[in-house]
């Protein structure tokens, strides 16, 4: 406006000093130009203002479009990465899973290469305590069967191999003995019981085990006296065997005689029992003395007497044996 301004005063200026008297027709003329020059210049102004405001407008709405289309492009990258996240997370447990099964696999192909020893088994339930035994029966039972072994070996076997028979009848009777005493001694292990479980004691009484072990000794006093007994007995068969059988050979010869008499068979009956009876018994008690068998030799003889004669000296003869 200042410019369009000065314009005006230029031209009226230079109007003024050409004609130094206008006409009003003229002045009227030049107000119009200037009027229409103004509006134009307005117009003029205006229309650049519109121009710039439209291309303004143009300029905008592009940016709009492009902000838009950033931000569509921006939600579709976002929805993206979400999906790659999750893609990323699913891809890692996976991974994970695989270095676990990884690693069980190679704990097993260790395993297998060098595998570990067994575990011990676990130890087996403890046995019920066998009931306690009767030792005075089981010894009694020891020794019978052990007597009829003896005596049915010694009735098979001759008089020489009676001695070392006796013998081991007694070693077996002592082994046996033994087992019995350690037995008793030792006992049988029970399982420790709780006190407070326990009722209340009664008065003592006197245990089975201390009566079998007197029962026990009694025994073994005895067979210390059999065998000392028996022992002497073979010392004395041993220095007379000789005449034992000197004595034998002179009985079969008088029993020979004498088998047609009624003494004389009852004199044989008598010397067939009285081996028989010393054969029943222990090897070293078959062994005669020299004494008895001399007694019931002079009682056989037909001569020596009556008949009434000969069972005394079998009678005489029978305690040595038993």
């Amino acid at each position: 406006q200042m410019f369009i301004e000065q314009n005006k005063m230029k031209r009226q200026s230079q109007l003024l000093l050409q004609n130094s008297a206008p006409d009003q027709q003229l002045l009227k003329a030049l107000d119009d130009n200037a009027k229409l020059t103004h509006t134009l210049e307005e117009e003029r102004l205006q229309h650049q203002q519109k121009i710039k405001e439209l291309e303004e407008q143009l300029e905008n709405q592009s940016l709009h479009k492009e902000i838009s289309r950033l931000k569509q492009q921006l939600e579709l990258l976002e929805e993206d990465k979400k999906e790659l996240e999750l893609k990323c997370q699913h891809a890692e447990e996976k991974a994970r899973d695989l270095k676990h099964s990884v690693d069980e696999l190679q704990k097993r192909i260790q395993q297998s290469e060098n595998p570990a020893p067994p575990p011990p088994p676990p130890p087996p339930p403890p046995l019920p305590p066998p009931p306690p035994p009767n030792p005075i029966r089981s010894l009694m039972s020891m020794i019978r069967k052990r007597s009829h072994s003896s005596t049915s070996g010694s009735k098979k076997e001759k008089p020489p191999q009676q001695e070392s028979a006796g013998e081991e009848v007694t070693d077996l009777k002592r082994q046996a003995v033994e087992e019995m005493m350690d037995r008793i001694k030792k006992g049988v292990h029970l399982r420790p019981v709780n006190q407070s479980s326990r009722p209340k004691t009664k008065p003592e009484t006197p245990k089975p085990s201390e009566s079998a072990m007197k029962e026990l000794k009694g025994i073994l006093e005895t067979l210390n006296k059999s065998t000392s007994s028996r022992s002497l007995k073979s010392l004395e068969t041993d220095s007379g065997e000789t005449e034992l059988e000197r004595v034998l050979r002179r009985r079969k010869v008088t029993t020979d005689q004498d088998s047609g008499s009624p003494t004389g068979i009852l004199a044989t009956s008598e010397s067939k029992s009285l081996p028989v009876l010393g054969s029943g018994a222990s090897a070293p008690q078959a062994a005669l003395n020299k004494k008895d068998v001399e007694t019931e030799f002079t009682s056989k003889v037909p001569n020596s007497g009556p008949v009434s004669s000969q069972p005394k000296g079998a009678t005489g003869s029978k305690p040595t044996l038993q």
